[in-house]
């Protein structure tokens, strides 16, 4: 009996220890992955592919991830087309981890009444979609990198 008390013992022992050593300042953090993108309302940022960038407002957490492209029509370098043509990245939206939706943005280079979409009480602004499309070379997803900017 006295034998079966010690490893009980030394087991509280280390919970006591391993609690008393963690220390609280009050504040709440992100986590690292998170602390590492995360971006102010209104700054212009470039996501490839996969990214995410994080915003926060208040107490809620946002993510806006470049999830891919939908399609690119751009007229390509080097050819002539009848018109501009477009290219439409698509955007999952978080907002304190759970998915909102996905966001679809039609950009026309150079338009003013394209390039913007709305999720929940924010707007995502497209402000330009690389590489540019030349003649005979295709363009990798991996390649494609998108400046934007997200207002309340």
């Amino acid at each position: 009996m006295k034998y079966s008390l010690i490893p009980i013992m030394l087991v509280c022992l280390l919970v006591i220890t391993a609690c008393s050593n963690t220390q609280s300042s009050g504040t709440t953090t992100m986590p690292q992955a998170e602390t590492k993108n995360l971006k102010n309302f209104g700054e212009s940022f470039n996501l490839k592919i996969g990214q995410s960038a994080f915003l926060q407002n208040g107490n809620v957490m946002l993510e806006v991830k470049f999830a891919g492209i939908k399609e690119d029509s751009r007229c390509p370098k080097g050819t002539m087309c009848y018109w501009e043509g477009q290219v439409v990245p698509v955007f999952q939206t978080f907002k304190d981890d759970k998915l909102i939706g996905n966001l679809s943005i039609m950009y026309r280079e150079g338009s003013t009444v394209y390039g913007t979409g709305t999720f929940d009480i924010y707007t995502v602004k497209v402000n330009s979609v690389q590489p540019f499309p030349e003649a005979n070379k295709q363009i990798q997803l991996s390649d494609y990198v998108v400046s934007l900017a997200v207002n309340k």
